[in-house]
């Protein structure tokens, strides 16, 4: 039972440690300053899809709204509410200030904003897990394996990326 939920509370931590990077990133994005967001931006893009993976898995079933959401305290769906409001505010400006810009993914700022919107409610599967008890232990076990695996692969996918395994030639 500790090992599992040590694994909940890991993915819980590195959700909130990312939220907390994407909205710290955000304000000079606001300002037009891209300095942080070229230095950082890729490894906050990959990261943040890559434990959206994990956490999903964590999911009673895909409707998250349905199920996690809703055996949320009043305060966390205002807090996640008000973080997907302001990804998405941040995208539209993002959008509409960017000039005809190609580039798409983590290269673009409104890209990287949309991401929080995602980030903010994957925040509720871990919680309603760790603090709803309202759980079945045979689903937690089910559940937290199949993240566990998902998120090796993850870690595996990240670290050859970042070793260069997946490097494409230029034409």
């Amino acid at each position: 039972m500790i090992v599992r939920f040590a694994h909940i509370r890991f993915l819980f931590g590195l959700n909130l440690l990312l939220v907390s990077l994407y909205i710290g990133l955000s304000f000079p994005l606001l300002l037009g300053n891209l300095k942080l967001f070229a230095e950082y931006g890729q490894v906050l893009f990959y990261s943040g899809f890559g434990l959206l993976i994990p956490v999903a898995f964590l999911a009673k079933e895909k409707n998250v709204w349905k199920n996690e959401f809703r055996s949320c305290p009043g305060w966390l769906k205002a807090a996640i509410l008000t973080l997907i409001l302001y990804g998405l505010v941040l995208t539209a400006i993002q959008i509409a200030f960017s000039h005809g810009a190609t580039t798409s993914g983590w290269e673009e700022p409104s890209g990287f904003a949309a991401l929080l919107a995602f980030q903010a409610i994957s925040l509720v599967i871990p919680y309603s897990l760790l603090w709803s008890g309202r759980v079945n232990e045979m689903d937690l076990i089910n559940r937290v394996r199949n993240s566990f695996v998902a998120l090796l692969i993850c870690v595996a996918f990240f670290a050859g990326w970042h070793f260069g395994l997946f490097s494409h030639a230029a034409n």
